[in-house]
């Protein structure tokens, strides 16, 4: 149940649950491809500058068609061989998936609520907050929304409730006036 709203500047933020912790360390796939299974912060990309295309360069791509298909059974063959690796994979998503559901209804662990700044693919903010139980954590992501819709600053964690833990914050946005408390 993630909740996507917008500040008064235009920014994108998504209020949410965060299931699957443990996906940042069971990766094999992400560290097979090279890729990095950390969230990393960043500042949008510039937009691309726009190609115009002549009526030669249609004609050549459709001539060239057959050749790129057959380049394209390379990346298919790589992913029958991965094949293995994807299903390790996905057993552990499931144990890990499965032993933290169970945590979380007994009580031993606690929700885990993101409030997430983005324009893909860059990642602005993200804030990780801690809180017992699925109602509250429900409220909780109701409450932040409703403060990130319209919001004129960026989000810090101050004077969130009593009972919400703030697990991580970080953020790559505004002056130091920003993060004057509220």
């Amino acid at each position: 149940m993630m909740i996507r709203v917008r500040d008064a500047k235009g920014r994108q933020w998504t209020v949410g649950p965060r299931f699957s912790p443990w996906r940042r360390v069971v990766r094999p796939m992400a560290y097979l491809l090279g890729l990095n299974p950390r969230r990393e912060l960043s500042t949008p990309p510039p937009p691309p500058p726009e190609e115009k295309k002549t009526a030669g360069d249609r004609v050549i791509e459709v001539l060239l068609a057959p050749i790129t298909y057959s380049e394209a059974m390379g990346p298919a063959l790589l992913w029958l061989v991965a094949s293995p690796v994807i299903a390790v994979e996905l057993v552990a998503l499931g144990i890990g998936g499965a032993v933290l559901a169970v945590a979380r209804a007994t009580g031993r662990a606690r929700y885990r609520v993101e409030v997430i700044a983005h324009t893909r693919p860059a990642l602005h903010s993200e804030t990780v907050l801690l809180v017992r139980g699925r109602h509250r954590a429900a409220e909780l992501m109701t409450e932040l929304a409703a403060d990130r819709a319209g919001a004129e600053r960026s989000f810090h964690p101050d004077g969130l409730p009593d009972d919400v833990t703030v697990r991580s914050h970080r953020s790559v946005w505004q002056s130091s006036a920003e993060w004057v408390p509220r």
